[in-house]
Parts: structure tokens; C-alpha cells; sequence
């Protein structure tokens, strides 16, 4: 076995030495310029200074930047909405719109340009009576895609829902802009026309719709309407509801303006089979709670059960108005007088302008002994009454003979 062992040093031959070497050229070289270029620097330095910091702190930020994007957190993936929507579509089939709107609220983040959920959406909270929602709805569909009919025909009836007609018109008009045979959008423009006082040109787009599509539900109820309300032809408004009820057996409204109209009628025991078949199905309903209520007491005289639908609409919707001055009527009735203020002292706060609230929530207070809180709410509903366009000639003499009992007689 060898081992290496390192090679000894062994003198050779002594090696040449030349005057200049070539291994230091470059030195003599590169040394003028860098002194020249350092002292060009210093001269200059004030000029060059800013853009040296600007290019390191460019420098430093283009780092950061590309840190940050390096660890920024993976994005939130959206959920795969088909299972949610076949379900919203399963309970809009049977009438169980609140839970189909609460399904197609989830929705809609993973469809958010799709207009049919958009329209079923915004209808349902028409239906439910969540009227301001549908409103914003409305908008969010309109922006989903603007060239959709369906888009600006539901946001029309949301704004004829909301009070509106002049808006929902407007609306309606842009709809047919898009789509002049949308029955939908004629249905929706008559509802408008009606509530703005024109039922002419609302019979007119029932008209149009049903030529463009006879089986429209929508122009169905809206004929309904205009012979109930216009032209006080029960009978024939009757036939309509049922046209259309037959069409779209799942949706709330039909059944509700039926189950009036069965009032009216005075077929009281079909109206309430109808409300109770809404809300047992959408027990949030504020527009069925509130039916309910007023059936249960005017009609069959119970208050019991009319203050626990009033109630359940106030607790879903604590600035009803409907329900609120309703729920105060029934409370005033009952003898529960300190129940009924309170109700009216949240009436008035949740901003009507009604002067009847007023002349209920002075009378209630009158009644309780108390004229010091009467007085300024019977001042008050007295103005808007004379402020109106035809003031009521009994209502202002309710309000001047209880002022008087308290005292205070109009001068």
C-alpha cells in the first residue's frame, strides 16, 4: 500500500523579471478613470443625489411589492351554487318564497350576472313586502345586465310597489325599449298606470300584454286590479284573480289581493283558507300577517289571535306602518289603552304622514286622560289634514272637538 505524500519543494531555474509587467495594465488603466468619474461625482453630486434616491427607493418598493404579491393570501374560491339554486328553484315551485329568496341570496355571489335569479330575487322581497330591499335589488339587477327586459320590468314594479309610479313607468318604457313584446314589462307598466291614477292607459297595457302572450299571469292580476279598484267590478276581478291564480299557484300576492277581494265579496271563510295557506308557507310575510290580523278581528272577533299576527308583523318589521296602526286600533278596542300609545308613539316616529295616525294616537292619549301629550299630536295631524289637497271635512271635526275636550279649542 502507497500513501501520497506532498512533492518537496525543488529549486529550479529563477524566473524572468520584465521592466512592466502586462498582469498590472489594467490597473494602471482602470485607476485615472475611477478617480475621474469620482470627482465628476462629487462635483455634480447636488444634481445627482435626488435621482440616485429615487431610483433606490423605486427599488425598495418594486421589492416590497413583489414580497407581498409572493405571500399574499390564495383568494376565497366561491362555492359551486348549483345545489343552492336547484333547491331556491324547488321552493319557488311550492311557494315557500322566503326561503327560496334566502336561497337565492347565497346564490348569487357565484351567479351574479344571471338575471333570472336576480328577477326571482328582487320579486320575492316584492312578495314578502320588504319593499326598500327590493328596491336596491331592483338596481343590482338592472346592473347585472342592463340590456335585459326582465331587469327593468321587475325594477318598475318594485318602484310601483314602494310608491313610486312615476319612476316604475319611466322603467317600464326602458324595458320595452329592449323588448317592445315583453308581456311581463306591459303587465308591470299597467300596475304603474294604475297606481298613478290612469286606468285607461292601464287597461291599454293589460291589453297589449295579453295580445303578446296570452297566458301571462302578470296581465291577468293586473286586469284584476283595474276591475276592482277602478271600475268596482268584484265579479269580473274575481274571474281575473282566478285566471291568473291558475297560472302561478306558487306566488303570495295572487292569493293575498284574492283573499280581499273574497272580503269584499264577503266570502270571509275562502279569504282566510287563502292568508292561512300563504303564511303557513311564509310565515315572514308582512302583507299576509297583516290580512290576517284584520280578518281575525274585524270579521270573526278575535282579538286574540289578530294581535299575534299584528305582533309577529311588527316583529319582523318593526316600522310597518300597516301593522303598526292596525296593531294600535286593536290594542285601542281591546281597553289596553297604555299598549295602544306606545304602539301609536311608534307609528308616528316610523315617519307617517297619515292624519288619521295622528287623530287615533290623540284620541288614544285623550281617552288614557292624558291631554298633555293629545294636544301636540292632534295640532299636528290637524295641519296635515287642512294641508291636504281635499281635506276631510269629518276628520277635522274629530280633531277640533278633541282638542276642545282638552281645552284647547281652534281658534
Amino acid at each position: 500500500m502507497y500513501l501520497r505524500t506532498p512533492k518537496r519543494y525543488r529549486v529550479g531555474r529563477r524566473p524572468k523579471r520584465y521592466l512592466f509587467n502586462l498582469r498590472w495594465l489594467w490597473l494602471w488603466i482602470v485607476t485615472p478613470l475611477a478617480v475621474y468619474a469620482g470627482s465628476w461625482l462629487y462635483e455634480r453630486r447636488e444634481q445627482i443625489a435626488p435621482q440616485v434616491d429615487a431610483f433606490i427607493h423605486q427599488a425598495i418598493s418594486s421589492a416590497g411589492e413583489t414580497l407581498s404579491t409572493a405571500i399574499a393570501p390564495t383568494a376565497t374560491p366561491i362555492p359551486d351554487p348549483t345545489v343552492t339554486l336547484a333547491r331556491a328553484d324547488n321552493a319557488w315551485g311550492r311557494g315557500a318564497i322566503e326561503e327560496a329568496v334566502q336561497l337565492y341570496a347565497e346564490a348569487l355571489p357565484g351567479v351574479p350576472n344571471d338575471i333570472r335569479v336576480h328577477y326571482r330575487y328582487t320579486l320575492g322581497l316584492i312578495m314578502m313586502g320588504r319593499r326598500e330591499e327590493a328596491l336596491a335589488a331592483a338596481e343590482n339587477a338592472v346592473t347585472a345586465n342592463p340590456f335585459s327586459a326582465d331587469a327593468w320590468a321587475v325594477r318598475a314594479l318594485a318602484q310601483t310597489r314602494a310608491g313610486r309610479p312615476n319612476a316604475a313607468i319611466a322603467s317600464g318604457l326602458q324595458a320595452l325599449a329592449l323588448d317592445p313584446a315583453s308581456a311581463r314589462a306591459l303587465a308591470f307598466m299597467g300596475e304603474a298606470y294604475l297606481d298613478a291614477n290612469q286606468p285607461g292607459r292601464a287597461g291599454e297595457m293589460v291589453r297589449r300584454a295579453l295580445n303578446a302572450n296570452p297566458d301571462s299571469f302578470e296581465a291577468y292580476y293586473v286586469s284584476g286590479l283595474i276591475n276592482w279598484q277602478s271600475k268596482y267590478d268584484f265579479r269580473a276581478a274575481y274571474a281575473d284573480f282566478q285566471e291568473a291564480l291558475e297560472r302561478a299557484p306558487n306566488l303570495p300576492y295572487i292569493a293575498i289581493d284574492m283573499a280581499w277581494l273574497e272580503w269584499n265579496l264577503q266570502n270571509y271563510d275562502n279569504g282566510l283558507v287563502l292568508l292561512e295557506e300563504v303564511v303557513d308557507r311564509n310565515p315572514g310575510n308582512l302583507d299576509g300577517l297583516f290580512a290576517l290580523g284584520f280578518y281575525y278581528y274585524s270579521v270573526y272577533g278575535d282579538p286574540n289571535r289578530a294581535l299575534d299576527y299584528l305582533t309577529r308583523c311588527v316583529t319582523a318589521s318593526p316600522n310597518n306602518i300597516s301593522c303598526l296602526s292596525y296593531l294600535g286600533t286593536v290594542q285601542a278596542g281591546t281597553g289596553d289603552l297604555r299598549s295602544a300609545a306606545e304602539t301609536y308613539d311608534r307609528l308616528l316616529r316610523a315617519g307617517t304622514q297619515n292624519p288619521a295616525h295622528y287623530l287615533a294616537a290623540g284620541r288614544v292619549n285623550v281617552q288614557a286622560g292624558d291631554c298633555r301629550t293629545a294636544l301636540p299630536l292632534l295640532r299636528s295631524g290637524y295641519a296635515l289634514e287642512q294641508s291636504a289637497a281635499s281635506p276631510n271635512g269629518d276628520r277635522l271635526a274629530q280633531f277640533e272637538s278633541l282638542m276642545a275636550g282638552c281645552g284647547a279649542p281652534v281658534s
